[in-house]
């Protein structure tokens, strides 16, 4: 990725006013940290995992303790072959 500069006004180094570009610099645009994006990423993770954890405790609590108790047993029993 780099910007082009024709057509766009630049400050001189003098302090003088600003000229228009006529020739094509190509200046380089810096690269994204990539700190900032695991960041974001990790961010976008945490939330998702919330949003799992509170829907699960929601139905939960929809079930309610009887409903829980049956999940328990109908979980542990061996598969009878």
């Amino acid at each position: 990725m780099a910007i082009s500069t024709v057509g766009k006004r630049f400050a001189t180094a003098n302090g003088s006013a600003p000229t228009r570009c006529s020739q094509s610099l190509e200046i380089p645009t810096p690269e994204p940290p990539f700190a900032y994006f695991t960041h974001v990423r990790r961010l976008r993770i945490d939330q998702a995992e919330h949003v799992r954890r509170s829907r699960r405790r929601s139905l939960v609590e929809q079930i309610g303790a009887e409903g829980r108790v049956l999940a328990r047993r109908t979980v542990r029993q061996p598969i009878a072959l």
